[in-house]
Parts: structure tokens; C-alpha cells; sequence
């Protein structure tokens, strides 16, 4: 079990699980995507579709291009009909947006209920020492940065 009263060395055996594992994680992601979009394609499509129309009129609402700053402002009516229009069909499309929602989300929790029981091996600490050092960059650490997880700082 994690060492849920030492919340240090349960944090720093998550990154190194993440960053150790991550091809794994990565390929278990991709299959379960692609098993729930050959089984669900229709609702797969469509959810995506909702959510990557509502993601771009939000960021077509908040941004700060000169272009699309002058649009809002020529077009006003033009933009309002596009939010409700979003919102209209991303709440039509709910059911399917909540099923790419756990499709996502569920390889997730596993990897990171897998990361937090998994123990740590020795190619495990050599391939982190490897991470921290600089010598080579993963793109889970690059996630993980972005994140705001100190990769560097784990032991």
C-alpha cells in the first residue's frame, strides 16, 4: 500500500512511477480510446465534436487577437448567436460529451492508482536519476512540468 501518512514519499513514487511506466500508460490510453471509438464511434464523434466546438468559441470569446477582438466588437450578434449555439449543442450532446469524458479520464485514474501502488524497482531509480539529471527529457516529464510537478526536485 502507498504511504498515505507520508504524503512526500507518496508523491515522489507517483512521478517516478508516471515517468518510469509511461510508455505503458500511454499505449493503455491509446487502446482504450480507440476500443470505446470502434464500439461508440457515432458518440464518440459526436461528443468530441461538442466539446472541440464549445473549447472554440470560449477560446474565440476570451482571446486577445487583434482579429478576433475586432470581429466581437464589429459583430456582436454574430458572437452571441455563436455562444448559444455552443451551449445549445453541447448540452444536446451531453450524454456523449460525459462518454469521451470517461473514456479520457478513466485510463487516467487507473495510471494513477497503478503509479500509487506500484513499488519502485532499481531500473526504476536509474531511469528517474536519468529524468532529474537533464540527460534525457520524456514527454511525461514534460506533462508532468507543465502540470506543475517538479520532476527534478523528487527523489
Amino acid at each position: 500500500m502507498p504511504p498515505m501518512n507520508d504524503l512526500m514519499r507518496w508523491n515522489n513514487r507517483i512521478v517516478s512511477n508516471l515517468l518510469y511506466y509511461q510508455t505503458n500508460y500511454f499505449v493503455f490510453l491509446l487502446t482504450i480510446v480507440l476500443i470505446e471509438g470502434l464500439f461508440a464511434a457515432q458518440s464518440f464523434v459526436c461528443g468530441m465534436s461538442a466539446v472541440i466546438f464549445a473549447g472554440a468559441v470560449i477560446y474565440g470569446s476570451i482571446t486577445s487577437n487583434p482579429d478576433v477582438v475586432n470581429m466581437r466588437r464589429d459583430h456582436p450578434f454574430v458572437t452571441l448567436g455563436l455562444i448559444v449555439i455552443s451551449v445549445y449543442y453541447f448540452i444536446m450532446m451531453l450524454p456523449h460529451v460525459f462518454l469521451v469524458t470517461f473514456c479520457l479520464l478513466f485510463p487516467v485514474l487507473i495510471m494513477f492508482i497503478h503509479a500509487s501502488i506500484r513499488l519502485r524497482n532499481i531500473n526504476n531509480k536509474f531511469s528517474n536519476a536519468a529524468e532529474k539529471s537533464g540527460l534525457k527529457t520524456t514527454v511525461m516529464g514534460r506533462i508532468l512540468t507543465l502540470c506543475g510537478v517538479n520532476v527534478r526536485a523528487t527523489d
